[in-house]
């Protein structure tokens, strides 16, 4: 039986921290920075992604 990386509690600490990240960032007072938010957004994004990609992989 395949379990789907959307059940697995790491990926849902993933999805939750990167929605913490997106609203500390989107605060309308940090307006400097932008590449620099655009980049901590990308690699919050990036760890989610991750774990779904290597759920397809599957473990040995």
């Amino acid at each position: 039986m395949t379990v789907s990386f959307e059940h697995f509690p790491v990926y849902k600490k993933a999805i939750s921290f990167t929605v913490e990240v997106f609203k500390i960032l989107d605060d309308e007072n940090l307006q400097k920075g932008f590449s620099l938010k655009e980049q901590l957004k990308r690699a919050t994004l990036s760890v989610s992604n991750n774990i779904a990609e290597s759920s397809e992989y599957g473990s040995k």
